[in-house]
């Protein structure tokens, strides 16, 4: 996978994940879970596919190297969380608001972390 190809498709899937991020507010939970669904899994498949060209990268040096993987790890386990959070909302039309303002939380950290990453990358 190139650089380049990663960096845009995260940037494209963060700007889709924030207008789903819209709809939730709209307490559109059902649709809402699905997007974020289809989201999370386009952001594991690009997070897999460059933890194995990384791996397979040698202009980055292996300290470098070792921050970006890192980086990947807790992307993946952010989308594990965010996961289990999310499919709670999709068939409970009672959910509390203390429970999406938790969600949102743990997605501002998510984002907060792939922007960094992307930084990085682009470094």
């Amino acid at each position: 996978m190139r650089l380049h190809e990663y960096i845009q498709e995260c940037i494209l899937l963060l700007q889709a994940f924030e207008i789903t991020q819209e709809t939730m507010l709209r307490l559109n939970l059902p649709r809402a879970c699905d997007e974020f669904q289809v989201e999370m899994n386009g952001f594991r498949t690009l997070f897999n596919e460059m933890s194995v060209a990384l791996r397979q990268k040698e202009n980055f040096s292996p300290r470098r190297r070792v921050l970006l993987t890192k980086q990947i790890e807790r992307l993946n386990k952010f989308l594990k969380e965010m996961n289990g959070l999310i499919s709670g909302c999709r068939y409970d039309q009672s959910i509390k608001e203390t429970h999406i303002i938790f969600v949102f939380e743990r997605q501002h950290l998510f984002k907060n972390i792939l922007r960094r990453h992307l930084k990085d990358m682009a470094a």
